[in-house]
């Protein structure tokens, strides 16, 4: 009688899992993928909620010089100031600094996303007159706000 064999064998060993660390290349290359992609993506976002911070800041600020009616040169005067400030936060110093006039109008227009309602050359320059009425000031408190409501559009 011939012993069974099978029974003299050791039982089988099963190999240890594979594990994921470390990791193969290829997911290596997909992480430097993904994490550029993410800090890209993340850049822009910031930059995003950054132009969206100045803009929110500047509707604040003519809310209240909306409310400066009783001075209605310092309002008007304020109110250039604050289109200055915003111009140098879009644009470059360079291509707004020396700008008046219908030339200022232009510039400022052409910051806008559509120009349905074109700001008037004619109400930016009350900074510079003599006397401004509060009719005055109230349309060009308007229209900076609809400029403002423009500018801030994404594309």
């Amino acid at each position: 009688m011939n012993p069974d064999i099978t029974t003299l064998l050791e039982p089988l060993r099963t190999p240890e899992p594979v594990g994921w660390w470390p990791l193969a290349p290829g997911w290596w290359m997909l992480l430097a993928v993904v994490l550029i992609a993410s800090g890209f993506g993340l850049y822009h976002l910031w930059r995003y909620y950054q132009r969206g911070a100045v803009l929110r800041e500047a509707r604040d600020s003519l809310r209240k010089l909306a409310l400066m009616t009783r001075d209605p040169q310092r309002c008007a005067s304020e109110v250039n100031t604050l289109q200055r400030r915003l111009c140098l936060a879009f644009a470059p110093r360079r291509d707004a600094a020396g700008l008046t006039g219908p030339a200022w109008a232009d510039f400022l227009n052409s910051l806008t996303r559509d120009n349905s309602a074109p700001l008037d050359p004619d109400l930016l320059v009350l900074a510079y007159q003599p006397t401004v009425s509060e009719d005055q000031v109230s349309a060009l408190v308007a229209q900076t706000s609809r400029w403002l409501d423009r500018l801030g559009r994404p594309a």
